[in-house]
């Protein structure tokens, strides 16, 4: 599942997210934003001819090894339907981010604030950031991020 948040990029340097077998020396900066890393791995994804069997949109519920028949059924959730499936396959790769969950947020008096209160890994587009005082609390904020709606 692609991250929502309009300010999205990296905080590992662009050398990681390139791949042995097909080097990228032309990201625009040390940490790329995620629009850059996605063209580059689709770019790869299509020069190997691979696009076809890639599916998006799709998020990793669990995986149970089943020894009678020595592979994975892996449950999986289209996140656009909620339809939840089984993959049965003889290799998993378990390339999940430490931080793909948000933890909650909690601060006394947080029951009584009026706001609109987002994380960026669930981005909510409606709410518009125009006219608002805005607080980015957490790990790794950048406030350079938001400068295109508003500013500190």
């Amino acid at each position: 599942m692609i991250n929502p948040d309009p300010g999205c990029g990296v905080d590992i340097p662009a050398p990681f997210y390139s791949l042995s077998f097909a080097p990228n020396a032309e990201f625009s900066r040390f940490f790329p934003k995620q629009q850059e890393v996605l063209q580059y791995l689709e770019s790869v994804a299509l020069r190997y001819d691979i696009s076809g069997h890639v599916v998006g949109n799709t998020e990793w519920i669990g995986a149970s090894f089943e020894d009678s028949t020595k592979t994975w059924l892996i449950k999986l959730r289209d996140v656009k339907s909620g339809q939840e499936y089984i993959q049965e396959s003889k290799i998993l790769v378990s390339a999940v981010g430490g931080l793909t969950n948000p933890n909650p947020f909690h601060i006394d008096g947080i029951e009584r604030f009026q706001g609109s209160m987002i994380h960026t890994a669930r981005w909510d587009h409606s709410v518009s950031l125009s006219d608002k005082d805005v607080v980015v609390i957490g790990n790794g904020c950048k406030s350079d991020i938001y400068s295109p709606w508003f500013s500190p």
